[in-house]
């Protein structure tokens, strides 16, 4: 399997709410040692931007979420969370 270490191999997931692509290009041998346990940041050192690790997590997953939907659900989470901390005051008041 040592040949196979050193080819390239193309991880393909899609956004789970708005279906835009992702894609990373990464070695087949940093992909085994990933999915035998070793840590992400061990397998694959030289994804440095965290939209590149989230493809490979995604991949594996089955779950992914690109960044600018993860930002617009993170915004409405934060929106949700001051929403109730008025209503909990409100109800205390």
């Amino acid at each position: 399997m040592l040949e196979l270490d050193n080819k390239e191999v193309i991880l393909w997931v899609d956004c789970a709410t708005c279906r835009q692509h992702g894609a990373i290009t990464v070695l087949y041998g940093d992909l085994k040692r990933y999915e035998k346990g070793a840590r992400l940041e061990e397998a694959f050192p030289e994804l440095t931007q965290v939209k590149q690790r989230e493809v490979v997590i995604g991949w594996r997953s089955g779950m992914f979420t690109c960044p600018e939907c993860w930002d617009r659900l993170r915004a409405d989470e934060e929106q949700a969370d001051y929403l109730l901390s008025v209503h909990l005051e409100e109800q205390r008041g």
